[in-house]
């Protein structure tokens, strides 16, 4: 009666090898100048798209973890990869005063080869 009321697992990982036991990661410093680079540019985009007047990303926590890296076109496998997360807030005005704020993962930077993953394409 008081037991679970809902559970969602979707996307359930499986180990099956390890690919490079003892990955180089790049220097933090490396990372942060690929986030001060791309942070502007991703969040420029969106702001032209949603009619934004103004607008303020805030990181307020960055994360060094382990995450799942899709291949294009491969829901069904991938890699563990450890990747920085930038994590924070997008606050904006639209040009019709409405304010509004999205939080969660700003940014994931591959922490051995400095990419971008996009979280919605998983790669």
């Amino acid at each position: 009666e008081k037991g679970v009321v809902l559970m969602n697992w979707s996307a359930p990982v499986q180990l099956l090898e390890t690919v490079n036991a003892s990955a180089t990661l790049k220097p933090f410093s490396e990372i942060r100048e690929i986030a001060d680079k791309i942070l502007p540019m991703l969040y420029e985009d969106k702001a032209r798209y949603e009619r934004v007047s103004s607008a303020e990303v805030t990181i307020d926590r960055i994360t060094l973890s382990l995450q799942r890296v899709t291949e294009q076109g491969q829901f069904n496998q991938g890699l563990l990869v450890p990747v920085w997360n930038f994590l924070g807030t997008w606050s904006y005005q639209n040009t019709n005063g409405d304010v509004d704020a999205l939080s969660g993962t700003m940014l994931s930077v591959n922490a051995i080869d400095g990419s971008v993953i996009d979280a919605d394409l998983g790669y």
